[in-house]
């Protein structure tokens, strides 16, 4: 998923619409706002296991991983992202989920499936 952001400073006031991000990794560290609206809709689809290219406005482009959101209690919106920035080549851990479709040969034989 492609996102395009607006970089800024940590005393920079944010525009209406819009939430403070940061990318980070071993070696650097990004601070930037992005589109509340646009970054909602992505994350729903792709939550924290999806690969995000961030273009920076003006600069550079990097891949990352969402990290974690800050979100708003009563509004369920988001109001804060870290992201971690991925290097191709190094390994990366993440959280992947499993989804478990149909029975067991076991299970239909009367045999209990325990899902951990």
């Amino acid at each position: 998923m492609e996102l395009n952001v607006k970089p800024r400073s940590s005393q920079e006031k944010l525009a209406e619409g819009m939430i403070p991000a940061v990318a980070y990794n071993k070696e650097k560290n990004v601070s930037f706002a992005m589109d509340r609206k646009a970054f909602d809709r992505a994350f729903r689809s792709l939550s924290t296991t999806g690969l995000w290219d961030i273009t920076v406005e003006g600069g550079e482009t990097f891949p990352a991983l969402v990290k974690s959101v800050q979100m708003d209690k009563r509004k369920r919106a988001p109001i804060h992202v870290d992201f971690y920035m991925v290097t191709y080549g190094e390994p990366v851990e993440v959280s992947v989920p499993v989804h478990t479709t149909g029975r067991s040969q076991g299970e239909i034989q009367g045999g209990l499936v325990d899902t951990v």
